[in-house]
């Protein structure tokens, strides 16, 4: 994973701070391709998102958001996900060309 790590709260307000990417749950479910309460469900700990879901959290935030909130931090089974959402997301992704 790159260096930093966040929840989507954490995520969502950073935006608000540097005004880049989805700064509020609503432009976060929009991007997603979900409802609102989805999202809040997953932050709640209510259920967690399938495997598509996680891997477009990770590619949204280009993979500083390694988990829903801190509930789903020890959850072994949302972890294994994020895990395969960024390899799948690093392994798909184009390399970068150098700036001449």
């Amino acid at each position: 994973m790159l260096g930093e790590e966040m929840t989507i709260s954490e995520y969502l307000e950073r935006n608000k701070n540097s005004g880049r990417g989805p700064r509020s749950v609503a432009e976060l479910a929009t991007s997603i391709g979900v409802s609102r309460q989805a999202v809040y469900n997953w932050m709640s700990g209510r259920c967690r998102p399938c495997f598509d879901n996680i891997l477009e959290i990770v590619r949204l935030s280009d993979g500083v958001v390694t988990h829903i909130s801190p509930v789903t931090l020890v959850d072994s089974k949302t972890h294994s996900l994020f895990c395969r959402a960024w390899r799948t997301l690093v392994t798909t992704r184009p390399p970068e060309v150098p700036h001449v």
